[in-house]
């Protein structure tokens, strides 16, 4: 497979160089996070269709450069359908908001935090959709 093949969904990171292919499945959007500015930045794309539901079908694929100590966080649906007793969802505001005050974490502890804050904002309540989370941190 090529780095210039269509890809379905999927991120392919050139650990030599930082270099970094993405293509959206109707997935949400990942995070990139500029640890050495502190900066935090959505990954977005023009979602193609949900994987596997048309045949043939091509991905739009996105490249960005990264550098030393960049995190990448990657997680499902579900963390932003997660709702509290009120019927409100935890969605992407208080995401970002969870991501921003945690960004100079490393990505094991990150990933904890995360999924604390959006249970803390959900009073312990079970989700109906899986929830998965990814945090990548690259050092070439």
């Amino acid at each position: 497979l090529s780095l210039h093949d269509a890809l379905p969904s999927c991120m392919i990171i050139d650990a030599d160089n930082g270099r970094c292919l993405y293509s959206s499945a109707g997935h949400p959007a990942p995070f990139l996070i500029k640890t050495r500015s502190s900066q935090v930045e959505e990954l977005t794309s023009e979602p193609g269709a949900a994987l596997g539901m048309i045949p043939n079908t091509i991905y739009e694929i996105h490249e960005r450069k990264l550098e030393s100590g960049d995190m990448l966080f990657f997680f499902t649906d579900g963390l932003l359908e997660l709702m509290n007793r009120e019927g409100v969802q935890f969605g992407a505001a208080e995401l970002q908001k969870a991501i921003i005050n945690n960004a100079h974490l490393p990505p094991h502890s990150f990933v904890e935090v995360i999924m604390y804050a959006a249970d803390a904002f959900a009073e312990g309540l079970d989700s109906p959709d899986d929830i998965t989370l990814l945090a990548v941190s690259y050092n070439p």
